[in-house]
C-alpha cells in the first residue's frame, strides 16, 4: 500500500527543561536524584535527537546553558527559546521535568532550587503558562510531556488557562500534552522515561514491524497500552487536546512529525506511486536484483538489465507510442513481474537519482534505457478485490486515499479525466499480478474495462495500461507475441484482451526464453549471494554448461532457475551437466526445489522439516500485502502445526538464519512490514501441496486437508481464524492487531467460519475492511449464530470512516432493532441507544438511478451469479447479487424504456445479454461492456426460443437460441449474432383482430408487454402475448403459426410466464394488473386449471422451484410493492413476503444462491433491488413497520411530554418518549391518496391545558387537532402534489397570537392563524419551492427564515424578504437556531454554516463538514455542563446523526443508524426528562428510536443518566 505521508517540517526543535540541583535530602540522595534526571534526559534526547535519525526527522535539542535554580533562570531561558514565536511549519517537543509543588487551588507549578514552597506564586514557575505559551503559537505540531508530581492537576488549570486559545487551534488534535498520572500522583524517579524507553524499544524490535517513519497518536497508546507495567512505569495522562471527539478519534489516525519511528529504517527507494510493483532498498539489493537483474550481490551490472533486450524493447516501444494497452503474460515464473519491475524501477525520478545504483544506469545500452517518470504508478492486484485495486491505483496516482464515502471507481475515472484535461497528455500505469486478485474477472470487469474505454474526444486514450497476468504456456515455433490459443472465452489472458480491446500480448515463454535463463543462472552463479556461497570452482565454462543445463529442464521458469543457483551456492562442487538425477530435480520444479532446501535446512539445524514447512506455509495464506511477524505469524504457524514447540525460533531461523529466507519478500502494509512467498507459484504450492514438500516418511506429521491430490484451504483458514480469534483483545475499546482488523473477516469467509463465535461483536467496530454484508452474502436472515454479525450487517455500508467508538455506538443501536433495553457499557462521550425502532432490513441490494423496468441473472465461467437490471433511462446495471458489489460498469445509452432483457447462453460459458429499448434491440457482453445494435425500432418484449441448431459466434460454434421480438409493429424471430430476421408477422394480424377487424395497413397492433415461450414436451415450443385486448393469442415460437388464444380480463394482460408440469403438461399463467387476476391455463386445451381464484394487481411473474416438482408463483404487485407466492397446483397462497418494496414491483428473478437455495430478486419503482429467500422462516413481525418520517415532542402541562410520529397514510402515533412504545393513534391511517403526513410540529397548550398538534399533508392540506381526537381544517387542499414541506409557529407581531407558517411545495408561505380573531397576514409567494423554516429570536417582531431551493431569505411575516444569505452557498435542506441567536444551515452540499442573521455576509464560525449527502434535519442540543449549545445533524444518504460542537468546529459524537432520517428532536436534561443527559430521538420512513447523549463536562466530569 501506498505510504501515508507525515506532515512536512521545516524545524523540529526538542526543549528540554530539567531541574535537578535541589538541596534538600542527604548528599548520596542528592547525586542519585540528579543521575535519575540525567537519565530520565537522556532517554528523551535518544528518541527525539538521537544521531541514528535522518536529519528530517532529528529534532534539534535546546536546554539551558546552566543548571536552573531559579524562576529567573528559566524564564531568561524561554525568552531566548521564543516559543509563543514558533513558525506554523516547525514540530514544538518539550520535555519538563523536576519537582511538582500543588498548593491549595487548582495550579500546577514547577519547583526550582530556590523556590519557597510557601511562595509558589513568586518563586516557583506556573507549569500551564509554558504549556499555554507553546499551543498558543503557530506551530501546527506540538507535543508537551510533564514528568513532574501532581502534573495530572494540570487538567483543569488547562481548560480555564486555554479557553482564550484561538477556536481553530483548540480543534487541532496535533497539539497533545501528556502527564505522569492524575493529579495526586507521585511518580517515582525515571517511571515515566522507562515507559517512553519500553515503547522505543517494542518499536524498535524487528518483530513488531512498525516501518513508517513516524507514529500516529493512536499507534503510540496503542503500543502504550501493550507495553505498560503499572509496577515499573508511570501511567500516562493526555490532558490535552480535551475529550474523545470524534474529530480528534479521526486526526490521531495521522501520522505525526513529533513521533518519529526509533525502529524505522529507510529502505525507501522509489517514489510512493510506484513502490509496490518496484522494490525497495532492501529487496533491490537481497531480492530484486536477482529477480530483475540476474545477480545476488551488487559486485556487477544486472544481467537483467541488459538481458531480453527484444521483450524490453517491445515494452519500450509501447511507452513511447501511443497504443493504450499492452498486456504482458506468460506462464508462473517465466519473469513476467520481473520485466515490469524492470520498467517501474528504472522509469522513477528517486532511483535514477540514487548515486549508490548510478553504475547500473551507466551500463545499460541506449536502446535499453526507460524514459524518466514514462510510468506514472504502479500497483500489484495480489489479493485485490475492484474497490480495493482502484483505491490503491487513486492513492498511488493521487498521494492521497479516496475521500470517505466516495466510490474508489468512480473517484480514479474522475481523476484521470481531470488529469487529461489538465495537463494533455494521458497518465501510464503498470498493473501486475492481475491473476493474483482475489477475483481476477471483476478486476478486469469492473475496473480495467472502464479505465481502458476512457477516451478524449480526439480518440487519444485518458490513460494507458501496461498490465501482467500469468497465462497457460502456448505452442508453436515462434509466440513471443502470439495470442490465447483456440476459442477459450474463459481464459483471462482473453478476457482481459477482449475487455480491454488489447492487441497482442508481449509473451515471456517464446523459445528464446531458454537462452535468457541460462545466462540468468550464469549471472547468478559468478555472483555471491548475501548469506555467501560455498562454491570453490567458479570456471566460467564450467558455469556455463551447468547454467544451460539449468536452462534446458527448467524453461520458461526464471524462478526455478533463481532457486536451482541458490541451492548450487550451497555446493562445494558444481554437478556436472549430464547428472541426471540432479536434471531430473530441476524438472519438478519449484516444489522439488523447495522440498530439497526444507529437508537441507532442517539437516543443519534444531527445526523440523515440518515446522519450517508451516512457517513458510503460514505466510502463503496470508491476506493482503503479506503476513505480520509479531504474534499474527506465530499464532498462524501453531495453527497449522500445533505441535511446533518453538514457533518464535523457526521463524527467526527461516528469516535470518537460512536460505529459505530466499522463498520470501517483505512488503508494507497498515504501516507494518509483511512477509510472503515470492511468487505466486511458491504460494500455491505451500497452499495446496504442502504433502509434497516434505519426505515421505514425515508427510505423517504434516495434515494434508485435501489428502493426496489437491488439499482444500477451507480447513487451514478456518484453523487460522480459530488462531486470530484468540488474539484479539478482550476490552473493546483496545484495539486489535492491525492485520486482523483488515483480514480475519476474510480469514473466517475462506474458511466458513463467519460467525459472532470467531467475530465477535467487541471486534466489528475496529474492522478497516467492511465485508462482512459480503462474507454473509445476501439475503442475510439473521439467527442466534450471526445475531450481531446480522446487526453489523444492517449498517456496515454507511459506516465509511467512522472511527471506532462511533461504530461500537452504532452497533449497540443496530443489535438493539425493536428493544427497549440496550445493555452496553456507558463510556463518555457516547450516544447510548435508548429505544430503536428502526426497521433496517438486511436484503436490499442495490439502489438503482431510474424506473427498473426488468432483472436477470446469469453465471460467469468461474460460477459466480450477476444479477442484470434494465431501467427506464436505457442503463444496464450489473450486480454481485449476493456481496452487493457492482459488477462492472453500467452499460448505458441503450435507449430509453430497456423493457426486454433476457440471457443468451451460448454454451460456451459466456452467456451475453439481449436488451430491447426504444432504440431497438442489443446483444451486450456484460464482461467487456460491449454493445452491439442488432434491430431499430421500439421494443416491447423478447423472449430466447431453441430450435436445436447450432451457429458460429466469434468464440466457436454452439447451439444458440433464437430471440421472439415483439416492437410496436411486428412478431419477429431473430438470430442474435447476426440480427437477421427469420420469421416476421405483424402484431395486427395475429388472433382474432385479424378476423374481426378490418383496419387497414395503418393499424400498428396492440400494445404487446410480455413474451412467454410455453415447452410442449414432444412439439415445437408455443409462444404466448400479453398484450392490451381481450385476449391472448399463442402462437407456435418458431412458425409464428396461430396456435389459439385464451380469454382475456380487464384491460389486457400485465404479464404470462410458461412451464411444464411435473407431468409434463404445458402451462401458462395469465396476470392481468387492472383486472386484479392471475388465471393458470393449458395452452394446449385453452382450459383454465382448476386452483383457488388469485385475487392480486400484479405487474411482475417468476417461477420458484417447488418443493414437490411443480414450480411455486411469485407475484410482484404493481400498487403497493407486495410480493405473494401461490402454489401453481392448487392456487393456495403459500407465503406474503414484508411489504418492504413500497412501489410497484416491475422486474422478478429466480437464481440459485450459495447453499443451493433459491433466491428472488425484485425490482421496485421505488428503485430499490432486493433479495428474498423463500426457505429463510419469517421474522416475527416483518409484516408490520409504520414509518416516522416525521417526529416531534408534544408537552404536557405535568409530567414528560410525549413522542408524535407521522408518514405514510396519514397516521399520528403518540409514543412513550422513554420505551418509544405507541400508546395511541390520533388519527386513523387514510387511504385517500396525497394524505401522507409531510410535516409535524406540536403546539403549547392552550389555557385550558389542551394538547393541540400541527399536521401538514401531500395534498397542501394543514389540520389541527388535538390528543382527544377533535380536529380542525386550517388549510384546505389545494391540488393533488402540492405539499407542505414545513410548518414552524410564531408570535403574531402585533397581537402575540400563535400563529402557523406553512411552506407548500408550489412555493407559497401561508400564515394560519390558530386562534380565532388573530389578524390576518397575507400570503407570501417565494421565489422558489420552500423547504425549511425557522423562527428566529428578535427584540421587536419575530423573523422568519424560509429556505428555499435557490436561497434562504429573512423576512418578518406579512412581509418581502428583507435579506438574505449569499447563494454562493447552494440549497438548503434543513434550518435551526443555536444559543437563541445563531441561524444555523444544513445544506445539499453536506456543509452546516452558522449566520448571524442580523449580519449574514459571512459565516462566523468554521463550516461543519463530513456528511456525504444533504442535511435533511438539524436541532439545538442544549449542552448539560455548559451554557450553550451543541448542534445536531442528521443525513438521508449517509444515514448518520452527528453531534457538533461549533465553536471549535469539532465532530464530537456520530451514531450511524442505516436508516434515511428525515427528523430530528431534541429531549433536553430536566424534570421532563428522567435522566440528566438529554436524549436525540429520530423520524425515519422505516421507523424511530431515541439515543442518550452522554457528553463530558468542560471539567472533565461526564453526564451520568439515572437509573
Amino acid at each position: 500500500m501506498t505510504e501515508e505521508h507525515v506532515p512536512s517540517t521545516f524545524h523540529r526543535r526538542l526543549v528540554v527543561i530539567a531541574v535537578s540541583d535541589y538541596d534538600n535530602g542527604t548528599p548520596a540522595e542528592r547525586e542519585a536524584f540528579r543521575a535519575g534526571i540525567s537519565a530520565q534526559v537522556s532517554v528523551v534526547e535518544d528518541w527525539w535527537a538521537g544521531e541514528r535519525l535522518e536529519a528530517e526527522r532529528r529534532f534539534t535539542p535546546a536546554a539551558p546553558p546552566k543548571p536552573l535554580l531559579s524562576v529567573h533562570d528559566l524564564r531568561c531561558f524561554l525568552i531566548d527559546q521564543d516559543l509563543a514565536d514558533a513558525d506554523d511549519d516547525e514540530a514544538l517537543v518539550i520535555y519538563i521535568t523536576g519537582h511538582g509543588l500543588a498548593p491549595r487551588g487548582r495550579q500546577h507549578f514547577l519547583q526550582l532550587p530556590d523556590t519557597d514552597e510557601n511562595r509558589p506564586l513568586g518563586t516557583a514557575f506556573p507549569t500551564a503558562e509554558l504549556i499555554a505559551t507553546a499551543l498558543d503559537s503557530r506551530a501546527g505540531h506540538v507535543l508537551v510531556m510533564v514528568d513532574s508530581c501532581f502534573s495530572g492537576r494540570l487538567t483543569d488549570e488547562l481548560h480555564d488557562t486555554l479557553k482564550a486559545l484561538d477556536e481553530d487551534r483548540r480543534a487541532l488534535g496535533s497539539l497533545v500534552v501528556l502527564t505522569a498520572g492524575n493529579e495526586d500522583a507521585r511518580p517515582r524517579l525515571q517511571a515515566f522515561t522507562s515507559l517512553l524507553a519500553a515503547i522505543r524499544a517494542h518499536c524498535e524490535d524487528q518483530t513488531n514491524g512498525y516501518a513508517r517513519s513516524h507514529l500516529s497518536w493512536e499507534d503510540f497508546h496503542a503500543i502504550r497500552a501493550a507495553v505498560w507495567d503499572r509496577t515499573t512505569m508511570a501511567d500516562i495522562h493526555r490532558i490535552w487536546p480535551p475529550g474523545d471527539s470524534v474529530s480528534l478519534q479521526l486526526a490521531a489516525r495521522a501520522l505525526s512529525p513529533c513521533l518519529p519511528n526509533p525502529g524505522y529504517t529507510d529502505t525507501t527507494l522509489l517514489e510512493d506511486a510506484r513502490s509496490q510493483v518496484g522494490w525497495n532498498r532492501a529487496d533491490l539489493d537481497e531480492y530484486w536484483i536477482s529477480r530483475a537483474t540476474g545477480q545476488m550481490s551488487r559486485n556487477s551490472p544486472g544481467w537483467y538489465f541488459t538481458g531480453r533486450a527484444a521483450l524490453i524493447s517491445r515494452m519500450i516501444e509501447f511507452l513511447d507510442g501511443d497504443d493504450s494497452v499492452l498486456i504482458v503474460t506468460g506462464p508462473a515464473g517465466s519473469g513476467k513481474s520481473a520485466l515490469l519491475a524492470r520498467l517501474v524501477t528504472l522509469s522513477d525520478p528517486r532511483f535514477r537519482a540514487d548515486d549508490a545504483y548510478r553504475p547500473v544506469l551507466d551500463a545499460i545500452p541506449e536502446h535499453l534505457q526507460v524514459p524518466e517518470g514514462a510510468i506514472d504508478a504502479a500497483v500489484l492486484a495480489r489479493n485485490t478485490d475492484p474497490h480495493e485495486m482502484s483505491a490503491a491505483l487513486y492513492e498511488a496516482l493521487t498521494g492521497h486515499p479516496t475521500p470517505a464515502g466516495h466510490d474508489p471507481i468512480e473517484e480514479l475515472r474522475a481523476y484521470v479525466r481531470a488529469f487529461m484535461l489538465r495537463n494533455g497528455t494521458p497518465l501510464t500505469v503498470v498493473i501486475d499480478g492481475i491473476d493474483e486478485a482475489r477475483n481476477p474477472r471483476r478486476i478486469i470487469t469492473d475496473v480495467l474495462r472502464p479505465l481502458a474505454t476512457l477516451g478524449a474526444d480526439d480518440g487519444r486514450p485518458l490513460i494507458r495500461l501496461l498490465l501482467g497476468i500469468r497465462s497457460p504456456a502456448t505452442v508453436g515455433p515462434d509466440s513471443s507475441s502470439a495470442d490465447p490459443v483456440g476459442p477459450t472465452g474463459g481464459d483471462l489472458l482473453a478476457l482481459l484482451q477482449r475487455a480491454t480491446d488489447a492487441g497482442p500480448a508481449v509473451r515471456t515463454d517464446a523459445l528464446t526464453a531458454q537462452d535468457d535463463i541460462a545466462a540468468y543462472t550464469a549471472s547468478l552463479l559468478h555472483a555471491d549471494p548475501p548469506a555467501g556461497s560455498r562454491l570453490l570452482d567458479r570456471d566460467d565454462d564450467r558455469i556455463s554448461r551447468v547454467a544451460t543445463a539449468v536452462a534446458e529442464e527448467v524453461a520458461p521458469s526464471f524462478l526455478d532457475a533463481r532457486l536451482a543457483a541458490q541451492q548450487l551456492h550451497a555446493r562445494t562442487l558444481l554437478p556436472q551437466p549430464t547428472d541426471l538425477a540432479w536434471r531430473r530435480q530441476l524438472r519438478q520444479g519449484t516444489h522439488e526445489l523447495l522440498r530439497q532446501d526444507l529437508a537441507d535446512v532442517a539437516l543443519h539445524s534444531d527445526a523440523t522439516p515440518e515446522e519450517l514447512l508451516a512457517v513458510l506455509r503460514a505466510t502463503a495464506f496470508a491476506q493482503g500485502a503479506g503476513l505480520p511477524w509479531a504474534d499474527i505469524w506465530p499464532a498462524a504457524v501453531n495453527a497449522l502445526h500445533p505441535s511446533c514447540d518453538d514457533t518464535a525460533a523457526a521463524i527467526r531461523h527461516v528469516v535470518r538464519d537460512s536460505r529459505l529466507t530466499g522463498y520470501l519478500t517483505t512488503a508494507q502494509e497498515d504501516g507494518r512490514t509483511v512477509y510472503r512467498p515470492i511468487h505466486e507459484r511458491v504460494s500455491e504450492t505451500l497452499r495446496t501441496a504442502p504433502h509434497t514438500l516434505l519426505d515421505p516418511a514425515d508427510t505423517s506429521a504434516t495434515p494434508t486437508e485435501g489428502g493426496t491430490g489437491t488439499a482444500d484451504t477451507t480447513p487451514a483458514h478456518r484453523q487460522l481464524t480459530h488462531a486470530f480469534a484468540r488474539l484479539l483483545p478482550r476490552a473493546p475499546e483496545q484495539p486489535p492487531h492491525p492485520y486482523l482488523r483488515r483480514h480475519l473477516i476474510t480469514h473466517a469467509a475462506l474458511g466458513n467460519a463467519v460467525d459472532d463465535d470467531h467475530i465477535p461483536a467487541r471486534f466489528l467496530p475496529w474492522a478497516t475492511r467492511d465485508n462482512v454484508r459480503g462474507s454473509l452474502g445476501l439475503p442475510i436472515t439473521a439467527t442466534e449464530r450471526i445475531r450481531y454479525l446480522a446487526a453489523w450487517a444492517r449498517i456496515e455500508p454507511f459506516v465509511g470512516d467512522a472511527p471506532p467508538a462511533s461504530r461500537a455506538d452504532s452497533l449497540a443501536l443496530a443489535q438493539h432493532t425493536g428493544s427497549t433495553q440496550a445493555h452496553t457499557p456507558t463510556r463518555h462521550p457516547q450516544l447510548r441507544p435508548r429505544f430503536n425502532y428502526l426497521h433496517l432490513p438486511t436484503n436490499i441490494l442495490a439502489g438503482t438511478p431510474a424506473n427498473p423496468y426488468a432483472l436477470a441473472t446469469f453465471r460467469t465461467t468461474d460460477d459466480s451469479v450477476v444479477l442484470a437490471a434494465a431501467d427506464e433511462r436505457g442503463n444496464l446495471t450489473l450486480w454481485d447479487p449476493l456481496s452487493g458489489s457492482p459488477f462492472g460498469t453500467a452499460l448505458e445509452g441503450l435507449g430509453p424504456h430497456t423493457r426486454a432483457l433476457t440471457v443468451l447462453d451460448d454454451r460456451s460459458g459466456e452467456p451475453s445479454l439481449i436488451v430491447g429499448s426504444d432504440h431497438g434491440l442489443w446483444r451486450c457482453d456484460p464482461q467487456t461492456g460491449e454493445a452491439a445494435p442488432l434491430l431499430a425500432g421500439r421494443i416491447r418484449a423478447v423472449a430466447t426460443v431453441s430450435d436445436g441448431a447450432r451457429r458460429r459466434g466469434r468464440r466457436g460454434t454452439y447451439e444458440w437460441p433464437l430471440l421472439a421480438v415483439a416492437t410496436t409493429e411486428d412478431l419477429l424471430l431473430v438470430d442474435p449474432l447476426t440480427g437477421h430476421i427469420q420469421t416476421r408477422r405483424p402484431l395486427h394480424s395475429i388472433g382474432r383482430l385479424q378476423r374481426e377487424q378490418d383496419v387497414g395497413w395503418r393499424y400498428r397492433g396492440p400494445l404487446v408487454h410480455a413474451l412467454a415461450v410455453i415447452p410442449v414436451p414432444g412439439a415445437s415450443p408455443l409462444l404466448a402475448i400479453a398484450q392490451d385486448g381481450s385476449y391472448v393469442p399463442i402462437v407456435n415460437a418458431l412458425t409464428f403459426d396461430d396456435a389459439g388464444e385464451l380469454p382475456g380480463t380487464g384491460r389486457g394482460a400485465s404479464a404470462v410466464v410458461g412451464f411444464a408440469t411435473r407431468d409434463r403438461e404445458p402451462r401458462l399463467i395469465v396476470a392481468s394488473r387492472s383486472a386484479k387476476s392471475v388465471r393458470i391455463w393449458n395452452p394446449l386445451t385453452r382450459a383454465q386449471h382448476p386452483h383457488q381464484p388469485i385475487r392480486q394487481p400484479v405487474a411482475s411473474l417468476a417461477l420458484h422451484p417447488g418443493p414437490y416438482g411443480d414450480p411455486l408463483l411469485v407475484t410482484g404487485s404493481s400498487v403497493d410493492g407486495a410480493l405473494h407466492v401461490f402454489d401453481t397446483d392448487t392456487g393456495v397462497l403459500v407465503r406474503q413476503l414484508p411489504t418492504e418494496h413500497t412501489k410497484m414491483v416491475r422486474g422478478l428473478t429466480v437464481f440459485t444462491g450459495p447453499q443451493a437455495q433459491p433466491l428472488v430478486a425484485s425490482a421496485s419503482f421505488d428503485r430499490t433491488i432486493r433479495l428474498w429467500d423463500l426457505q429463510a422462516p419469517a421474522a416475527d413481525g416483518d409484516s408490520d413497520h409504520p414509518s416516522a418520517d416525521h417526529v416531534a415532542l408534544l408537552p404536557h402541562p405535568s409530567g414528560p411530554p410525549s413522542l408524535i410520529s407521522g408518514g405514510r397514510a396519514g397516521e399520528i402515533t403518540v409514543r412513550s418518549v422513554q420505551t418509544g412504545r405507541a400508546t395511541h393513534v390520533l388519527t386513523a391511517p387514510d387511504d385517500r391518496p396525497y394524505k401522507d403526513v409531510t410535516a409535524l410540529t406540536a403546539l403549547e397548550p392552550t389555557r385550558d391545558l389542551t394538547e393541540r398538534i400541527a399536521i401538514g399533508y401531500a395534498d397542501g392540506s394543514v389540520e389541527l387537532t388535538t390528543e382527544a381526537g377533535s380536529r380542525r381544517v386550517l388549510l384546505p387542499p389545494y391540488y393533488a402534489g402540492s405539499r407542505v414541506r414545513a410548518l414552524a409557529r410564531f408570535p403574531h407581531p402585533e397581537t402575540g397570537q400563535p400563529v402557523l407558517a406553512a411552506a407548500i411545495s408550489d412555493s407559497r408561505v401561508e400564515y394560519l392563524p390558530i386562534d380565532d380573531g388573530t389578524p390576518h397576514l397575507p400570503m407570501l409567494r417565494a421565489e422558489a419551492t420552500v423547504r425549511a423554516l425557522a423562527v428566529l429570536p428578535d427584540t421587536g417582531s419575530p423573523v422568519l427564515a424560509i429556505a428555499t431551493t435557490r436561497a434562504v431569505r429573512l423576512l418578518h411575516p406579512g412581509h418581502a424578504p428583507h435579506m438574505g444569505l449569499p447563494q454562493r452557498i447552494g440549497a438548503v435542506r434543513s434550518l435551526t437556531v443555536a444559543d437563541g441567536r445563531l441561524l444555523a444551515t444544513g445544506g445539499s452540499d453536506g456543509v452546516i454554516r452558522l449566520w448571524d442573521p442580523f449580519a449574514p455576509r459571512s459565516e462566523t464560525h468554521v463550516p461543519l463538514t463530513g456528511h456525504q449527502g444533504p442535511v435533511t434535519a438539524l436541532a439545538a442540543l442544549p449542552h448539560p455542563g455548559a451554557d450553550r449549545d451543541l448542534l445536531v445533524s442528521a443525513c438521508s444518504d449517509d444515514t448518520s446523526i452527528r453531534v457538533w460542537d461549533y465553536q471549535t468546529g469539532q465532530e464530537v459524537l456520530r451514531l450511524v443508524t442505516g436508516a434515511p432520517i428525515t427528523s430530528l428532536a431534541v429531549l433536553p436534561t430536566g424534570s421532563a426528562n428522567r435522566g440528566t443527559a438529554p436524549a436525540v430521538i429520530v423520524g425515519s420512513p422505516t421507523g424511530t428510536a431515541a439515543v442518550t447523549v452522554h457528553l463530558q463536562f468542560p471539567s472533565g466530569g461526564t453526564t451520568i443518566e439515572d437509573a
